[in-house]
């Protein structure tokens, strides 16, 4: 074989050996690929020839695509069974959320289990991370190597809106779970707490209506009240006593309120409480004795007898008035609320403040005045005034006013407010309410509720202007009963459209000169609270 001389001494092999000289220019060293580019030339390896790489637009679209359909990034990465396995999770898991959309009687279920929300808590948590991990992964797989300064700063921050966008809904998720779960567990009566024996055992109907198999569902509502100067230890009294009776087929409401004052208040014959007091909540010889009013029952009773009289219970003085009220109404009452009326500031500003008509100038605490007007807008602490206020009045006016607040919480408490104001209203909740609705209860009083919140309230009081009939020193428990029973007959019964009467069942006539307008009630006539907290003014 010839060798020709070259330059700095190198020997060639001569043409007759092309083709050795050929294959061994061409022979890949170790390591290095032999692909080739088109028309034959070789590309060196490097991070540019991996799978799944596009261009700086190819990146940022798949990634913003996986972040929103987990998965599909990956898989254009190449990354197929992490891909699959991502859009098999996020596909349950939307499977799931449209189950709990069409069953909604599952979901109340599920909000209404503290263990349940705390681990859906976490899971939120975890699932958070990890989304966020995902596009931030999606991106570093598909991304070109070399990038401008000014690319990589867009990229940073598409990403960290990607970041946020899915992890802020799942972050405020969690957060909400917690509070949720901090209300149940606060407010409602768990499986290991004592069951009043007051409380009805709660036969569910059918899975869509809980409630076909109840009629009526009566609640007393306990406004307690510590007030100005009582001490701490000296306990709070219940000034303000409603009782609302519910239809349970159609949420039409009739709401009761009962004196603080009311005297000789009656027990059923057969409770022990008859037995311990044979002539009522009295003390034998003085009707007059502030000790043995109706709104001290709940602070004084649980003192002058065995805590275990009626049988175990969360709270006795509470289940005291709920039989008590029941018998002075001919009711049976299945639960009660008691509401912390200076915890009610807190939960009238978590909803944004009510709408209330105020008929004449009221005097607050302070030194203010609430000016006469229609749609007052107010806040927690004027309505909490406006409420508790006799200055200028006197209990029956307050009472009125008091259910006049009643009613607007229900009704403009609107589905929206409480969605974005929930943590706020699940923290005043949990400071402001006791009750012995059992934890397994709410996601069927949620739905009662929602029935009250369309249905008609009607409102019965007993006393005030022009009733003679009532005496709070000396009750007629009797007349009383057959009001009460008047009112819940005339709101189940289906109103006369001729009648021109928003009292279903009465039968007036509209007042000629005022053609659509009722006459005025009479005195201890249950009227439509909508009516009765109209602007007036006096």
């Amino acid at each position: 074989m010839e060798r020709t001389p070259v330059p700095g001494g190198r020997l060639t092999a001569s043409s007759g050996n092309s083709d050795w000289s050929t294959a061994a220019r061409e022979r890949p060293r170790a390591g290095q690929s032999s692909a080739r580019r088109p028309g034959g030339a070789r590309r060196a390896a490097g991070p540019e020839s991996r799978v799944g790489r596009v261009g700086y637009g190819g990146a940022l679209g798949w990634t913003v695509a996986g972040a929103y359909v987990p998965g599909l990034g990956l898989i254009r990465a190449g990354r197929r069974v992490a891909g699959v396995l991502a859009l098999a999770l996020a596909a349950a898991a939307a499977a799931a959320a449209v189950y709990l959309v069409l069953h909604p009687q599952t979901a109340l279920a599920y909000a209404a289990s503290p263990r349940f929300l705390r681990w859906a808590a976490m899971a939120c948590v975890v699932l958070a991370f990890a989304w966020g991990a995902l596009a931030v992964v999606t991106y570093w797989l598909l991304s070109p190597r070399h990038l401008s300064a000014l690319q990589r700063l867009t990229a940073g921050l598409v990403i960290a809106a990607l970041v946020f966008s899915v992890s802020a809904p799942l972050s405020v998720a969690a957060r909400y779970a917690v509070s949720q779960a901090n209300l149940v567990s606060t407010v409602f009566a768990g499986e290991d707490e004592p069951v009043s024996v007051t409380a009805p055992t709660f036969s569910p109907g059918t899975a869509t209506d809980p409630w076909a198999n109840t009629d009526r569902v009566n609640i007393l509502f306990l406004g307690y009240d510590r007030g100005m100067g009582r001490d701490e230890d000296e306990g709070g009294l219940t000034d303000s006593i409603m009782v609302a009776s519910i239809d349970a087929k159609t949420g039409g409401t009739v709401l009761t309120s009962l004196p603080r004052n009311t005297a000789r208040m009656p027990f059923p014959a057969d409770s022990p409480l008859s037995e311990a007091f044979p002539y009522g909540w009295y003390n034998g010889y003085d009707s007059d004795d502030l000790e043995w009013m109706l709104n001290t029952m709940y602070r004084n009773l649980p003192a002058l007898v065995d805590p275990d009289i009626i049988g175990p219970t969360r709270d006795l003085g509470a289940d005291a008035l709920k039989l008590s009220v029941g018998e002075a109404l001919g009711l049976h009452i299945d639960y009660y609320v008691l509401v912390n009326i200076d915890g009610a500031i807190d939960l009238v500003d978590a909803i944004g403040g009510i709408t209330v008509n105020v008929n004449k100038q009221l005097p607050l605490d302070g030194g203010y005045y609430l000016e006469p007007g229609p749609d007052q807008h107010l806040n927690g602490w004027d309505a909490i005034q406006y409420a508790r206020t006799r200055k200028a009045d006197d209990d029956y006016h307050r009472m009125a006013r008091q259910r006049c607040v009643i009613n607007a919480v229900i009704k403009q408490s609107d589905f929206a407010t409480l969605l974005t104001r929930y943590e706020a209203v699940a923290a005043a909740g949990s400071n402001l309410i006791r009750t012995d609705v059992p934890a397994t209860m709410l996601p069927a009083l949620l739905q009662l509720a929602l029935r009250v919140k369309n249905g008609t309230i009607t409102s019965l009081q007993f006393g005030g202007q022009g009733d003679f009939e009532f005496d709070s020193s000396n009750p007629d428990f009797q007349m009383m009963r057959q009001r009460m029973s008047d009112a819940v007959a005339a709101a189940a019964a289906p109103a006369d459209p001729g009648s021109g009467t928003t009292e279903a069942g009465e039968g007036q006539p509209e007042d000629p000169a005022d053609p659509g307008q009722n006459p005025p009630p009479s005195a201890g006539e249950a009227v439509n609270l909508d009516d009765a907290c109209a602007y007036n003014p006096e």
